[in-house]
């Protein structure tokens, strides 16, 4: 029996599929089951041998009769209902002996994606193939199935902070209880704390997992771009499952006021805050970018991702960036895409630079009212920006049209405000890259990002 393991977006599911397809055009692909945590059929062991059994059946004729006549007995009908290893004996094993033992050519059974199965299922499984390869040699069995240990361990190593189990859970997709086995086995080197955060010991642990040179057991090694690929492909489809306009459902008139006053009208308490905005939406709309920018783009599935997120929800996002109190990082997480794509024009990157001119533009609306991104900001958008064209239908229910708008951005990037209205500004410095410049008064001293007229940092000065 020959075992694919690995992390998940690796290509082990596209490898199996590619050599089923190949081992049928030869007529060696006697069966091939792909697991499915999914679907109730398989998601478990139940019809798993059952399944096998039908397929010998249908690849050879001889095989077909021998299964045949053993169903027409009494323990043979009976086994189609019972547990796995039963299955297998009175399906496969008993009926095929004396056929296979004189084969010269191998028959494959092809299993895709263990990992999807029932954890005691799968054990049933990984046991019923062995002892098939063992007892009938002329199958030859490739499996499939994710790394458990690689992708727990690889996702502590890689997160921006640790998270608790449950929403480490739904970020890397894997069981609580399939995580917390890993982690009994790793007491001495990961620590759940009080807040049930898996926290790393000590900084040489990931080191050497982390190091080929050092760590020469590819069942312990962690590839951290995959990490960050598998994390960051995990981040935009939380997001694209949750995020929606109006993610709070705020009413009328909460939805114009600010954020604060706006659940304050509404009476929305914190814990209908999280299940609207649980904690893996949140790391996910916060760090992205960051699992974005190590994975880079070349991965074609990530890549689809991405440019389905700045499709339909690249507003969504910043308004809950905004009800979060993140939105300043919005302009640093388009600025991270825009720096990794390719150059040259396309309607990702059009999307992206429309996006930076827009939170400039409208930093401190969308900063104090998330939902203003749709009734204010986006209706004076300029009308002929791909960003207009695409996101204007979310603007379909507002109180009021706007007409005779800008067409186009102009030369203005924002207004900024330094201090108080009767503040005068002394000095304005920019750097030498000019990305950020200073704005200095006698109260205060403010650096700002000079693409997007947002403020970054600000010091007080003596009143």
């Amino acid at each position: 029996m020959y075992v694919l393991s690995g992390l998940a977006g690796i290509g082990k599911s596209t490898v199996a599929y590619t050599i089923a397809s190949r081992a049928a055009h030869l007529n060696l692909l006697g069966a091939s089951f792909f697991f499915s945590r999914d679907e109730a059929d398989r998601n478990n062991a139940k019809k798993f041998f059952t399944t096998i059994a039908y397929q010998l059946c249908v690849y050879n004729g001889t095989f077909a009769e021998a299964i045949g006549d053993a169903l027409k007995t009494e323990r043979g009908s009976a086994a189609a209902t019972k547990d796995p290893q039963d299955q297998l004996r009175a399906l496969i094993l008993n009926p095929l002996r004396s056929i296979v033992q004189s084969r010269a050519r191998p028959i494959l059974v092809i299993v895709d994606a263990l990992d999807e199965c029932d954890e005691d299922d799968e054990r049933d499984v990984v046991r019923g193939l062995s002892q098939l390869v063992r007892e009938l040699p002329s199958f030859k069995v490739i499996l499939t199935t994710l790394t458990r240990y690689q992708s727990v361990v690889g996702a502590i190593i890689s997160v921006q902070r640790p998270l608790p189990v449950s929403t480490l859970a739904q970020l890397i997709n894997i069981d609580v209880v399939e995580i917390r086995e890993v982690l009994d086995n790793l007491q001495s080197v990961i620590l759940l704390g009080s807040d049930n955060a898996p926290r790393i010991y000590h900084k040489s642990f990931p080191d050497y997992l982390t190091d080929e040179a050092r760590c020469k057991d590819p069942r312990l090694q962690i590839d951290t771009r995959i990490c960050h690929i598998r994390i960051a492909t995990r981040c935009f489809e939380i997001m694209d499952k949750r995020l929606k306009r109006n993610i709070l459902g705020l009413g009328d008139p909460a939805r114009f006021m600010r954020n604060e006053d706006g659940l304050k009208k509404d009476e929305i308490t914190d814990k209908q805050i999280q299940e609207k905005i649980p904690q893996q939406l949140r790391y996910a709309c916060v760090y992205w970018d960051n699992h974005l920018e190590v994975a880079k783009i070349e991965d074609e599935a990530l890549m689809n991702e991405l440019e389905k997120f700045v499709d339909e929800h690249m507003l969504h996002w910043l308004e809950v960036l905004s009800l979060i109190r993140n939105f300043d990082l919005a302009h640093v997480a388009i600025r991270v895409v825009l720096k990794l794509l390719k150059p040259g024009s396309s309607d990702l990157r059009q999307l992206l630079s429309d996006a930076l001119r827009f939170i400039g533009k409208f930093y401190e609306l969308i900063k104090r009212s998330a939902l203003h991104t749709y009734y204010s900001a986006l209706p004076f958008t300029p009308s002929d920006s791909l960003l207009y064209r695409r996101y204007i239908k979310d603007a379909v229910d507002n109180v009021c049209s706007i007409e005779g708008g800008p067409e186009n951005w102009d030369a203005l990037v924002a207004n900024i405000t330094h201090g108080t209205h009767w503040e005068s500004v002394d000095i304005i410095k920019f750097s030498l890259a000019s990305t950020l410049f200073v704005s200095c008064s006698y109260k205060r001293l403010k650096i700002w990002d000079a693409v997007t007229g947002t403020p970054i940092f600000t010091i007080a000065g003596d009143s």
